[in-house]
C-alpha cells in the first residue's frame, strides 16, 4: 500500500505526522472491516491511502528541495573558483 512507498522517500523524517496518521487510519480500517463496517472500513482505507500519498508528496518535495540547496551551494562553489574570491575576473 502507499504507506511502504511513504516510508522508501522518507516519510519518516520528513513527513512523520502523515505517516503516522495513515497508519492509525488503516488500523481503524481494519478494525472496521473486523466489525463488518465494510463502508466504514472502505472510507478509512481511502484516508489511509491519502495520508500516505500526502507524506510521499511531502517526502519528495523535501528532498528535492534538499538537492536544489546542495547544487546551488555547489554553483556557488564553482562560481566562486572560477572567478576568484572577489568575484573579479
Amino acid at each position: 500500500m502507499g504507506i511502504e512507498q511513504a516510508q522508501t522517500v522518507g516519510a519518516r523524517d520528513y513527513a512523520p505526522m502523515e505517516l503516522a496518521r495513515a497508519r492509525q487510519r488503516l488500523g481503524e480500517a481494519d478494525a472496521a472491516f473486523a466489525q463488518r463496517e465494510y463502508k466504514d472500513a472502505d472510507r478509512l482505507a481511502s484516508h489511509a491511502l491519502l495520508e500516505a500519498q500526502l507524506a510521499q508528496y511531502r517526502s519528495r518535495a523535501a528532498t528535492q528541495r534538499e538537492e536544489v540547496r546542495r547544487r546551488s551551494e555547489e554553483n556557488a562553489r564553482l562560481r566562486r573558483e572560477l572567478l576568484g574570491q572577489g568575484g573579479a575576473p
